[in-house]
């Protein structure tokens, strides 16, 4: 998933959806950007949504291996998406192939166990932006 040059202006973004078909569970994602730049920091950013609730988001700038990530307490039917997002305006090719954000894998696990954190997620740039009620 990636963002073209002529949309690379701030507030558009690129998603793809997953919606969860067991009845209970958990979901393992795997995401993977090979852009890294200290100087590219809040133009381009990765963000997991729970049923439109902004549950994780990651810099693109910071971490160029893989991220997995594990979204706990889903029920049937919920909408995971996984969007990049424009944060700053940066029209030219180079941040178009920057935007580009790979889904590695993704697999959903049935268990009707509960846990107390929602998301976690291996890399340390990960910023977590959602608590359970």
């Amino acid at each position: 998933m990636f963002i073209p040059v002529d949309y690379l202006i701030r507030g558009n973004y690129a998603e793809k959806n997953f919606v969860f078909n067991a009845e209970y569970g958990f979901l393992e994602l795997s995401l993977s950007s090979k852009y890294t730049n200290s100087k590219g920091d809040n133009y381009l950013k990765y963000v997991i949504l729970k049923n439109d609730k902004k549950i994780l988001q990651e810099d693109i700038s910071h971490w160029k291996f893989e991220n997995s990530i594990f979204i706990y307490n889903l029920e049937k039917d919920d909408v995971i998406k996984i969007r990049v997002e424009v944060m700053k305006t940066c029209q030219s090719k180079s941040w178009s192939n920057a935007s580009k954000v790979v889904i590695n894998d993704i697999k959903e696990n049935q268990t009707n166990h509960s846990v107390d954190q929602e998301v976690i997620a291996s890399s340390p740039y990960s910023k977590i932006t959602f608590t359970r009620n």
